[in-house]
Order: C-alpha cells, then structure tokens, then sequence
C-alpha cells in the first residue's frame, strides 16, 4: 500500500501525469489543491495516511522492543507514547486534504 501510495504520488504531484489538465509545473501549492479537489485522490490520500498512522504506531513501540527496552512497566508508557506520535503525524496529514475539501485552503483557486 505505501509502494502505492509513494508511486502515485509521484505521478500526481511531482511529475503531473496523473494530475492533467491542471498540472503546473513548479506550482506545488495549485497542484496540490487542484489535486485533492478530487475527492477520490482525497479519499485514496486519508485512508493511506490512516494505514501509515497504524503502520507508524506498530513501528515505534517495536524498535524500544527491539532495543531491548521491553519491560511490563515500560510497555504500556511507550505503547501509550508511539500511540501519540501516530495520532498527531495522521491528523497532520489528513487534515491537509480536508482542509482543501471543507474549502479552508485554495477556496480561490
């Protein structure tokens, strides 16, 4: 799913092949607005940063794992902390095409 997420996003944003007509070279802010107008590349985008959110959550608490830092006392602190750290990274990212959706950012494009 992130082989996916990171080839398409090539396409759409960087390279404009799945972002035309509209595409504009060097013009990232309309490219990126114009593109989550969509709301399927917006759907596609929130439910991708949704799997990188949990993908992120397992990743944080098993690398302490990994270190050697598993412990009945410490566990639940870094489960609770990695948690955290996934909650706000997803809510960043998804709050970007929401926010082109709900028409906060680029209403006048």
């Amino acid at each position: 799913m992130i082989a996916a997420f990171v080839i398409y996003h090539l396409l759409d944003l960087t390279t404009g092949a799945a972002n035309t007509p509209q595409y504009q070279e060097l013009h990232a802010y309309e490219n990126l607005v114009y593109s989550f107008q969509r709301v399927p590349v917006s759907i596609f985008y929130i439910i991708a940063m949704l799997l990188l959110g949990a993908h992120l959550y397992h990743g944080i608490w098993s690398m302490f794992q990994t270190l050697g830092l598993s412990h009945p006392r410490y566990t639940p602190v870094i489960k609770r902390a990695a948690a955290a750290v996934a909650v706000l990274i997803t809510a960043g990212f998804i709050s970007i095409p929401i926010s082109v959706m709900t028409g906060f950012v680029g209403g006048n494009l």
